[in-house]
């Protein structure tokens, strides 16, 4: 089961990083797990290819709760991704959080880690390779 904890560590572990394209994002829904507590977007106007290197932006943004006790504080999370689709990870630099209120928080993130299958990253994975 997917918790709000899960949702924060993943948003822990990205960074925010400037589009070399600098183009305005395009937005596009990736499908989650139905448990999953936020909507995933990857930003496919500024995806970057570099041999087997992909860099890109993705979104997430709070579900509506089943109980709206459960609802987030969190407007969205903008997160900068690297995947190295030879080697089969994906690194999560810093994030941005974004509060209901719109105070925005800096996260850093941590180095590159094996691709799952089964999990979000893997559809992501997917998508860019």
């Amino acid at each position: 089961m997917v918790t709000y904890r899960h949702w924060l560590v993943a948003a822990s572990v990205a960074i925010i990083a400037v589009s070399a394209h600098g183009a305005i994002p395009s937005w596009r829904l990736i499908e989650t797990s139905d448990e999953a507590p936020y909507k995933l977007y990857l930003d496919t106007a500024n995806l970057e290819r570099d041999g087997a290197e992909r860099q890109f932006m993705t979104k997430m943004v709070p579900a509506d709760p089943s109980d709206p006790a459960d609802a987030s504080s969190l407007s969205s999370v903008i997160v900068a991704v690297k995947i190295d689709c030879r080697a089969n990870t994906i690194e999560t630099r810093a994030a941005s959080m974004t509060d209901q209120s719109g105070d925005v928080s800096d996260l850093s993130g941590d180095p590159p880690r094996p691709i799952k299958r089964g999990t979000d990253d893997m559809s992501l994975r997917q998508l860019v390779c």
